[in-house]
Order: C-alpha cells, then structure tokens, then sequence
C-alpha cells in the first residue's frame, strides 16, 4: 500500500513537471533536432513532453476504461475519414505537386493530425479539475 501511494505521488510529480515543460516549451515552435528528422519547418518543442504524457495518463486511462469527454468521439471519426481519405487515394491518379509525392505528404499530414490529437487528448484526460489547470 505504501509504494503504491508513493509510486502514485511521483507519477503525479513527474506528470505535473511534465505538463509545466509542455506549456512553457509551446511557443518554440522551430527545434532544428527535431526538423532535421522530420523535415519539417514547425517542429514543436512540446511534443515531446505531450507525447510521454500521452503515455502516461492518456493510454492508461483509456486502456483502464476510463472516461474521456465526448467530444473525443467526433474527433476520433474526423482521423477515421481522414485515414480512409488518405487510403482510398492510392486508387486514385493524383500527380504530384511541385516535385513531391502524394503518400510523403499524406503521412506528413496525418502526423500534424496525430500531433493535434495528442495534445488535445492529453489536456482533457489531464487537466480534469480547475485546482489542477490553476497549478
């Protein structure tokens, strides 16, 4: 019982500092470590924190049955449609434009949609009372 309460409260510490680097990382928005792997000109800084909170409080809650608002539904069938979109157009001649292909910048696109996804599914999951937005 006692490394449970323990383990929770650093899960909590970790959470918490995690959360803080996230907003203050959020307005750099160009990293060239990052870019340089994507190839992107926007490289967020805070996807990184995002994506271990994804980790620790999205994923869990969800595989736990835990409850996510309902507006996560909508948003779950706009990424369906948008990867079935992007799916259904390899049946479909589409040229490329100004040199680059069709399936690089589909990918490139349902990134930017799961980094959306990520920080919006992370934020509601996390900030769940107005004590914990305040902090």
């Amino acid at each position: 019982m006692v490394t449970s309460n323990r383990f929770e409260k650093g899960l909590s510490l970790i959470c918490e500092l995690l959360w803080a680097a996230a907003l203050i990382f959020l307005p750099i928005t160009s990293i060239p470590l990052l870019s340089s792997y994507s190839g992107a000109l926007v490289a967020p800084l805070s996807i990184l924190p995002f994506f271990i909170l994804f980790l620790l409080v999205t994923l869990p809650l969800v595989f736990h049955r835990g409850v996510l608002p309902k507006e996560t539904l909508p948003l779950i069938a706009f990424f369906l449609v948008a990867v079935i979109s992007c799916a259904a157009a390899f049946f479909f001649f589409i040229p490329g434009f100004k040199g680059k292909a069709v399936p690089v910048q589909e990918i490139r696109a349902l990134f930017t949609l799961a980094v959306g996804i990520t920080f919006y599914l992370v934020t509601t999951s996390w900030v769940k009372s107005v004590e914990r937005l305040q902090n």
